[in-house]
């Protein structure tokens, strides 16, 4: 004999939450509802939006920094690169520059590294040293001259250009304080090059280095020192040009006159000079000298170091 058992399962209905429309004398409310963005409700003295916000975004503070993402259930994140930064990137010769460090996320986002938790060093450029807190300190220059710095932290790694400025025109190697601008020195000579020195007249025009470089000449072609002398009125014109770096530099310009060829017998008395025209690298100066009773004088250029 066969027996068969029946199962019967009961499904008892269960109840769902549900909110109905509400209401008084006053006011009404619509049935509430949950969808993505909420919906209004209103009546003739108020509206109501309710919303439940957006489902993800990015907060942050700057102080104490931190970052937040909304819409997951953990910080949940990917990091990608180290990212290096300095405000400004550029940094005085002989100054210092500090860098810092931060994390760059799959999100574009970025976390803060402590400079000290970094491992840095110098990639490339006239950079003296860096400490291990990322303060850089810059080298002397002789130009303004490209320099890169190197980090790295937990297993990424990052580089930073910078600039050194050349903010001091005469402190380069061994051309540091004669007087003549270190990139004029290099530009023609190259670096350490005692033929570079302010009293050596290479090329034998009667011109010394530093005479060339205070009138924009070449110290490696004879050349003739580029000045007129005129009578006009009651002066004498005496026009020359002179570097506008070699003002730069500290050079001092002075027009001498003497009634006679005496080595003792020269003067500026009475002197006045004015800028006729300025390039940027080349000013065209006018000197007066009173031409009192004499019929002639002598003229000449004066330039001296500080």
């Amino acid at each position: 004999m066969k027996t068969f058992l029946l199962f019967v399962l009961s499904l008892t209905a269960l109840n769902m939450a549900h909110a109905g429309p509400r209401g008084s004398a006053s006011y009404s409310v619509a049935t509430d509802s949950v969808d993505a963005a909420g919906r209004r409700t209103a009546s003739a003295a108020y509206s109501n939006d309710a919303s439940l916000g957006g489902i993800a975004g990015v907060s942050t503070v700057a102080a104490p920094a931190a970052t937040a993402k909304q819409g997951y259930i953990a910080q949940i994140y990917e990091v990608i690169a180290l990212q290096l930064a300095a405000s400004p990137t550029t940094v005085n010769e002989s100054g210092t520059r500090q860098i810092t460090g931060a994390q760059l996320l799959d999100d574009l986002t970025l976390i803060t590294v402590p400079p000290a938790s970094i491992t840095w060093s110098i990639q490339s450029g006239p950079l003296s040293s860096i400490s291990a807190g990322g303060l850089a300190t810059a080298d002397t220059v002789y130009q303004n001259t490209a320099a890169v710095v190197h980090g790295s932290y937990l297993g990424n790694s990052g580089t930073l250009g910078l600039t050194v400025l050349d903010t001091i025109p005469d402190n380069f190697s061994t051309y540091a304080g004669d007087g003549i601008g270190d990139d004029w020195q290099v530009f023609y000579f190259g670096q350490n090059d005692s033929n570079a020195g302010p009293l050596i007249d290479l090329d034998h025009d009667g011109l010394p280095n530093l005479l060339e470089f205070a009138c924009n000449l070449n110290p490696n072609t004879s050349s003739v020192l580029p000045t007129t002398a005129v009578r006009n009125g009651a002066n004498f014109e005496y026009v020359y040009q002179r570097s506008v770096a070699a003002l730069g530099a500290g050079l001092q310009f002075a027009v001498q006159w003497s009634d006679s060829l005496n080595a003792t017998d020269w003067h500026v008395t009475g002197v006045s000079q004015t800028v006729l025209s300025d390039n940027g690298t080349v000013q065209q100066v006018k000197a007066l000298i009173p031409a009192g009773s004499a019929t002639r004088k002598f003229a000449r250029l004066s330039v001296s170091a500080p």
